[in-house]
């Protein structure tokens, strides 16, 4: 697959790292005053490096939980917004 490619999961991945970068800045900004996440990019790294262990550790023990013919219904519960608040 190559990153021109427009898919779901693509488009996923693009979003949540997106929401993980806006949340780094955010978090980093509000704990040390406003423009500390600019200047500190490895602390910025280190979040979103967080939140995708995080997100993924999550997904795979909700499918490891679930019968094989629930997957579809688990993907459709997930609120992504929760996922992702600060």
């Amino acid at each position: 697959m190559s990153l021109e490619d427009d898919t779901m999961a693509g488009e996923a991945a693009t979003g949540y790292t997106d929401e993980f970068m806006d949340a780094a800045v955010a978090k980093l900004d509000g704990l040390f005053g406003h423009g500390y996440a600019k200047e500190h990019p490895e602390l910025v790294a280190a979040y979103i490096t967080a939140s995708a262990a995080n997100l993924t550790t999550f997904i795979q023990s909700a499918l490891a939980m679930q019968p094989a013919d629930g997957w579809e219904d688990l993907l459709a519960s997930i609120d992504e917004d929760e996922l992702t608040e600060n």
